[in-house]
């Protein structure tokens, strides 16, 4: 008896880092995938269609050209709450699940200045991609994931110039990218105590790592800056992640035969295009559509993972994971109602990288549909709040059918996002 749940267990010791390797530093919210796009408030309520004409200190994320464009020192800073809704139906037994997760809170400070005329300067820190996820005790799919907790805080230094004199209305921008992922998993198991009696073997599997990338981007006004247009891409962040296992069980007093290990594995943020064309159709009303293309069948198709101290040899595996690359569809507006107030609204649609192959509880990921406001209001000439509001509808998932996926269920889901930033120019 014993025997067999060692070899259950060091099995499902490996899928704990499937998870992990899948996951990649990953939140369930309104971006398809593992990706937080919503990291403003202002551009939040435009649905973050921006490329464009984004020209404030938040361009160091949507656009670096942008930075070119700002006027003096900016400062924009706050925050966002994601309060997400979803919903597992396990072929196990057909019950409804939702985790326990009740909202996550996402930081956002971006600072940016003009200096020599034409160099704009900018520095930033927010978190766009990222997870935190928590099933309830007794959920089927706990086996796969009970917990997960994946953060990525970019440290973001980017630069713009405006080629005014040589082409006007034309800004071309670079920045570079630090990014600090860290990652907490855990899963349960039911195994036997030293009594006889059924008791839960919980594992949890920690790392971090520092990484980097990049991302550049070109803005072009015309007519006065009526007519925009704007292109932007964000480069592939790839960590190879040295991590640890740690098992605990009540009640069991020979833990030897669940040791704690090291694991490698390596995980990778995709790289992004964004096309952006804007145009101002009438005095203080503009209007703009933006284009993504994330490239997410460029990370790793199959997760390798390596136990360097296994002494069974039967840890290490390749496992699938086969995402596809996405489009995004975003169309906003902007209206400025006299000097100190703005309004914003906008929607779009996202389609999810993750094939029904795949599809877990780890990302319980779909289609989604999603509509946004937003409103700005000036105290003065410079201090100012900006607010935006995000509602996602995912399109039902169904894959209790799908003999090769494996934990058959069915998802439904919808997240709230809300966000408030102050900014200052100084």
């Amino acid at each position: 008896m014993r025997t067999r749940h060692f070899h259950s267990a060091t099995r499902w010791a490996s899928a704990l880092v499937v998870a992990l390797a899948a996951a990649a530093g990953a939140t369930t919210a309104s971006a398809a995938g593992f990706e937080l796009k919503e990291q403003a408030a202002a551009a939040q309520g435009r649905a973050l269609a921006v490329t464009a004409s984004i020209d404030d200190a938040t361009a160091i994320h949507f656009n670096p050209a942008g930075l070119a464009f700002v006027r003096d020192t900016h400062v924009v800073a706050g925050g966002m709450l994601v309060v997400p809704g979803f919903t597992s139906t396990p072929a196990a037994d057909a019950r409804d699940y939702e985790p326990d997760t009740k909202f996550i809170a996402v930081p956002q400070i971006y600072l940016a200045t003009k200096v020599f005329g034409h160099l704009g300067l900018g520095l930033g820190f927010n978190a766009p991609f990222g997870m935190r996820l928590a099933w309830p005790a007794g959920y089927p799919g706990e086996k796969h994931v009970a917990s997960a907790d994946v953060r990525t805080l970019y440290t973001s230094l980017a630069t713009a110039w405006d080629f005014a004199d040589l082409v006007p209305g034309l800004a071309v921008g670079a920045g570079l990218d630090v990014v600090h992922a860290s990652a907490g998993f855990s899963q349960r198991l039911s195994i036997v105590a030293d009594d006889g009696s059924p008791t839960t073997l919980t594992a949890e599997l920690g790392g971090s790592k520092v990484a980097f990338g990049w991302h550049a981007g070109a803005q072009y006004r015309a007519f006065d800056g009526k007519l925009r247009a704007g292109a932007r891409y964000r480069s592939k962040v790839t960590y190879p992640i040295d991590g640890s296992a740690t098992f605990s069980a009540p009640g069991l007093s020979d833990m030897t035969r669940f040791p704690d290990q090291a694991v490698r594995t390596q995980l990778s943020n995709p790289a992004a295009l964004s096309l952006g064309v804007g145009y101002e159709v009438i005095d203080g009303l503009f209007v703009e559509f933006d284009y993504d293309r994330t490239f997410w069948g460029g990370i790793d198709r199959d997760v390798r993972l390596t136990f360097p101290h296994d002494k069974t040899g039967t840890l290490s595996s390749v496992k699938p994971q086969r995402w596809i690359d996405t489009s995004t569809f975003r169309l906003g507006a902007e209206y400025a109602i006299g000097p100190r107030l703005r309004v914003r609204t906008g929607a779009g649609y996202d389609y999810s990288p993750v094939p029904d192959e795949t599809l877990s509880p780890m990302l319980p990921d779909a289609d989604r549909i999603f509509l946004n406001a937003g409103a700005s209001w000036m105290f003065d000439a410079r201090w100012g709040v900006d607010l935006g509001y995000t509602w996602a509808s995912f399109a039902d998932r169904d894959v209790r059918t799908v003999k090769v996926n494996p934990f058959p269920a069915a998802y439904t889901g919808a997240a709230h996002l809300l966000a408030m930033n102050l900014r200052a120019a100084f």
